[in-house]
């Protein structure tokens, strides 16, 4: 399976994903807000925007903590299997080649990133990451079209704060290291049962490092545990020996990710 392929993968599964969503919301089986999607008595609800909003938290009822649990246990699972085939950033970020890597520290980055935008969140009293993140623009765009209230201008606000960050940091540093979401979801990672295996095809060409949107050093292990990862399977998908390969394995037995 080539690169090519699985950027049409990837396509089609944030297509689906969200003619899902509108479709939920049309049925009356959903409702789906600014980062919460309420199905029967459970509200499933974005980690980071819950811990945004302190209010929230101090009122949160069981249907909301059922479902933030329910979330967190996937993450922790999957880790940022969410950046790399949900986040419509993720598709942009396959189109990316090598270039200098995540480097050592990365937990740091990833802790600062997370605790700047909840700090300012607490200070402001608002949610502020909502209004620039990729799926809320998109979730929120759906949710007030179907209300019949879409707020275009502060959409197009949204959209211009979050180009321009990305033009200043590009768009490798920010799913590296600068995404509030993507820092969450990789500091809940080391317990995730999928990683990226290699055989002993490998001739150590470094095509999986060269083909890595993220910059890292893929070769270097035999389980690639770099809690950067993104699972987008490109490094599998460029091997010409076939030596990569996707594989579940028992949280418990997992090895400590590299930072």
């Amino acid at each position: 399976m080539g690169s090519s392929r699985l950027l049409k993968i990837n396509l089609l599964t944030v297509a689906a994903i969200i003619a899902a969503y509108v479709a939920l919301n049309l049925s009356g089986v959903a409702w789906g807000g600014y980062c919460l999607l309420s199905l029967g008595n459970i509200s499933f609800i974005c980690p980071l925007g819950f811990l945004q909003r302190p209010s929230l938290v101090e009122a949160a009822t069981h249907t909301i903590l059922i479902g933030l649990a329910i979330m967190v246990v996937l993450i922790a699972l999957h880790g940022r299997i969410f950046c790399g085939w949900i986040c419509p950033i993720g598709i942009g970020l396959r189109l990316l080649k090598h270039d200098k890597g995540n480097g050592r520290g990365i937990i740091l980055v990833f802790s600062i990133s997370l605790a700047s935008m909840l700090i300012a969140s607490w200070i402001l009293g608002f949610p502020i990451f909502c209004l620039i993140c990729p799926v809320g623009i998109v979730s929120r765009i759906i949710a007030s079209a179907l209300a019949g209230s879409l707020d275009i201008w502060g959409i197009l606000w949204g959209i211009t704060v979050f180009a321009v960050i990305t033009l200043v940091l590009r768009i490798r540093n920010w799913c590296g290291g600068v995404c509030p979401i993507g820092a969450l979801q990789a500091l809940l990672s080391p317990l995730k049962i999928l990683r990226i295996r290699m055989s002993s095809r490998c001739a150590r060409c470094r095509i999986c490092a060269r083909s890595c949107p993220l910059g890292l050093e893929i070769y270097e292990d035999r389980v690639i545990d770099h809690m950067s990862c993104t699972a987008c399977m490109k490094c599998v998908a460029e091997c010409s020996f076939k030596a990569l390969k996707p594989a579940l394995s028992s949280p418990l037995s997992s090895t400590k990710p590299k930072n």
